[in-house]
């Protein structure tokens, strides 16, 4: 905050990530600025780059006309109409955010926590119900493999995009690789495991859905 209050303009301040110089924005209007500009959609390798060891080269990690394809067939996906079906998931996982925070609060004495993990596992929660047909319930069963998946990935990702002597990939697997490379591999065999078992449960509810309707 005080890095922002003495440096910031504009909404906006400059910085260094190691040897890249970086732009970080903070205020509505650039942030308006930049998400509804359609040109410069190109992702900076820092940061996406090791999520795309898990996703792919989808929706959120392509650029260019790759990017405009992939946009056009999952926007009629968002639409208001369809948006609305979801609202009782959406009321009921909120619902039980709003119930596990209340006890939370109770359990700290009214003293401050991070609010962060509980939200990650809400919208885990909501998006693999809306998007995928699969009930994860992370908010409950915060020790699921999946859960905890997604939270080392993370963890190990954060850990070596906040330290630039990590990037180059000759270092990071002659220094670390021995102490996280087991784990990084254990985590990539979950979570791709649990999409290609979503992608061919739908699979085969599509394949039943036809057999039935003739």
């Amino acid at each position: 905050e005080k890095v922002i209050k003495t440096y910031g303009r504009d909404g906006m301040i400059s910085v260094w990530l190691g040897p890249i110089p970086s732009i970080l924005v903070f205020a509505p209007e650039p942030v308006k600025a930049l998400l509804s500009n359609s040109e410069n959609i190109n992702k900076a390798d820092i940061g996406y780059v090791y999520l795309r060891r898990w996703l792919g080269d989808g929706l959120l990690m392509s650029n260019g006309p790759k990017w405009f394809h992939r946009r056009k067939l999952l926007t009629p996906s968002f639409h208001f109409a369809i948006l609305k079906d979801f609202m009782g998931v959406f009321n009921a996982e909120t619902q039980k955010l709003v119930s596990i925070l209340e006890q939370k609060t109770a359990e700290e004495g009214g003293k401050p926590f991070d609010v962060c993990p509980f939200i990650t596992r809400s919208t885990l929660d909501i998006i693999c119900q809306t998007a995928m047909g699969a009930t994860m319930n992370a908010q409950e069963e915060t020790h699921s493999p999946y859960v905890q998946a997604i939270q080392d990935f993370a963890d190990i990702g954060n850990l070596r995009s906040m330290r630039p002597w990590l990037w180059p990939n000759f270092i990071w697997y002659r220094v670390l690789w021995r102490q996280y490379g087991t784990r990084w591999s254990e985590i990539l065999s979950i979570l791709h495991g649990f999409t290609k078992s979503v992608i061919q449960r739908r699979i085969e509810e599509r394949r039943e859905a036809k057999a039935v309707g003739g």
